[in-house]
């Protein structure tokens, strides 16, 4: 019970973390519920498409079918929402109308991949010996997520700013796209590498607080080299970004 509970309860908080940092933007950007119910339609929807055809997805492109396709939807969601927040950054003031679609296209994205994978884990489990034991666990992992992504969101959406959020979002970015760098390498589209070290031995991925470490922080005991530059680069580029436009905002053109 207690590892099915864990594996849905990490999928549930990954969905539940973006989920409260998008309806935070939202409150900020009077971008109202609207997108949130469409995102998750899209969501639900294409979850349960590629639950029933991930048997087909995955035997693909040579057994690397679910790799490449994960890395499609990480990919146009980890850009999409970058250059969204690179706007809210350097233009609040403005409306933005079309980063509604952009947050229900991101979580759809998000539920697309994070939902299609417990109903497949929940398909396995009621077939199992322990079936019983194993769909309690699950429920349970789901009702602890939804109740921590509901507090999360309330409590954000008391006291957290445009600006914080949009840095506890390039934070989630930069997971994500450390997961789109490693499902690159698991598909043989980037080379993968020796670790650069190994804290399986403090923390090893498997367990409760390994699982937990990855849904929050996207945890890897051994990172190779692109997994670490994958973790940087927005961050990296973010702060480039921010550079070039301070230094532009003072320049000659900006004191006129």
């Amino acid at each position: 019970m207690l590892s099915s509970l864990v594996i849905v309860l990490r999928e549930f908080v990954e969905a539940t973390l973006l989920a409260a940092l998008l309806l935070l933007l939202a409150q900020h950007r009077l971008w109202g519920w609207r997108w949130f119910a469409w995102g998750l339609g899209l969501g639900g929807l294409a979850a349960g498409l590629f639950a029933w055809q991930l048997p087909r997805v995955t035997a693909s492109f040579a057994g690397f079918g679910q790799e490449y396709l994960w890395a499609a939807l990480l990919g146009l969601e980890t850009y999409g929402l970058f250059a969204l927040g690179l706007c809210l950054w350097r233009w609040p003031e403005r409306s933005w109308p079309w980063g509604a679609t952009i947050l229900a296209l991101a979580l759809g994205l998000s539920l697309s991949r994070e939902g299609s994978e417990i109903l497949v884990y929940v398909a396995a489990a009621a077939q199992g010996a322990e079936a019983s034991a194993q769909l309690t666990g699950a429920a349970l992992g789901a009702g602890i997520g939804v109740c921590a992504g509901v507090l999360l969101t309330v409590l954000l959406r008391l006291w957290a700013s445009l600006r914080a959020g949009l840095l506890c979002l390039l934070w989630l970015l930069a997971g994500l796209h450390l997961q789109w760098v490693t499902q690159l390498i698991q598909a043989g589209l980037l080379p993968d590498g020796p670790p650069l070290w190994d804290t399986s031995g403090l923390v090893a991925e498997t367990s409760l607080w390994g699982q937990i470490a990855f849904s929050v922080f996207n945890y890897e005991a051994q990172p190779n080299a692109l997994q670490v530059l994958g973790w940087l680069a927005l961050p990296v580029l973010a702060l480039l970004l921010g550079l070039i436009a301070g230094a532009n905002s003072h320049g000659p053109a900006g004191r006129k």
